[in-house]
């Protein structure tokens, strides 16, 4: 199948696209010029500059089976400290993207939203910027006139690879192996965790799901969570009893400093329900926290090269 997919040098899009490469799909890659540090293999696909943030569209490439859309502006913290820029990249970027294939009413449409938007459980509603972005990106997808399939990914860790820790499981496992501090706020904090490659291989079962003919995917947000709530408290608790962190640095490592990862405009809670996704997609997570994180430790020490 033809596929376009956007933002193919994060995380995400950088380990699904040489996926999707291997099982015989033609890609295209959407990527913003400032965009350095992706990991797909240039050489296997074509790629496209395109920045979601000016008013640039892409009307002049064949439109695809399948437009998987995880371009953003997406961490939390930058676009709630530039609203301005955060709508416009996510949400009036998505329109101009979508009124590029206005024409293609048959290109499935898989959009990647956040797990901001329940600013309660199981309810969508906005508690901060970034979220009313990714709201108004379900939006837009929902009256795009495509098949549309809405993500919610959960909080995805496992960012050696790109050398960007930016989810707090990846900061702190880092910090842990340099030994540099630990900055605690609210270790009530919840959370679902959710390993990289259980991330990605949910995207690639909606594909197969595409590829199958199932039309009872379509017009559904799905979540992509455990649909297990962790505590700060208890994620700390995990790095620091992994078997691989005390062979690593010996026990040792650790400096926890008070202050950081509360805002005011945090979701307390945020657990997801992968109910829906296993009923229609067969996707079921299959990495543990406690696994997940012992991967996470592998990964950034090589990454830090620290023998």
């Amino acid at each position: 199948m033809r596929i376009l997919c956007s933002g193919g040098s994060g995380l995400i899009g950088s380990h699904l696209i040489p996926k999707l490469i291997e099982r015989g799909h033609e890609v295209t890659e959407l990527r913003r010029y400032t965009a350095t540090r992706g990991l797909a293999p240039t050489t296997t696909h074509k790629v496209v500059w395109f920045d979601l943030h000016n008013s640039q569209t892409v009307e002049d490439l064949e439109a695809p089976d399948i437009l998987i859309h995880l371009g953003a502006m997406a961490s939390n913290a930058i676009a709630n400290a530039n609203p301005v820029d955060c709508f416009d990249t996510n949400a009036t970027g998505t329109l101009r993207l979508l009124h590029s294939f206005r024409n293609a009413p048959s290109t499935v449409v898989i959009a990647a939203s956040s797990s901001e938007v329940y600013a309660k459980p199981t309810e969508v509603s906005a508690l901060n910027p970034y979220a009313a972005s990714k709201i108004a990106v379900e939006e837009i997808v929902r009256c795009s006139g495509h098949p549309w399939i809405i993500t919610r990914p959960f909080n995805t860790y496992g960012r050696a690879p790109l050398n960007a820790p930016v989810a707090v499981a990846d900061k702190w496992v880092r910090a842990a192996l340099l030994g540099e501090p630990i900055y605690l706020g609210d270790m009530e904090t919840v959370r679902d965790y959710l390993w990289r490659d259980d991330h990605v291989n949910a995207y690639l079962k909606i594909v197969e799901a595409v590829e199958r003919g199932d039309n009872g995917i379509y017009g559904r947000a799905y979540d992509f969570g455990t649909g297990r709530g962790v505590t700060l408290d208890h994620l700390l608790q995990v790095i620091q009893n992994s078997a691989l962190f005390h062979h690593l640095v010996d026990g040792g490592g650790f400096r926890i400093v008070s202050g950081g990862y509360h805002r005011t405009n945090d979701v307390p809670v945020l657990v997801g329900n992968p109910h829906a996704a296993e009923m229609k997609l067969g996707w079921v997570p299959t990495v543990s926290l406690e696994e997940g994180i012992e991967l996470t430790m592998k990964e950034w020490h090589g990454k830090l090269g620290l023998g």
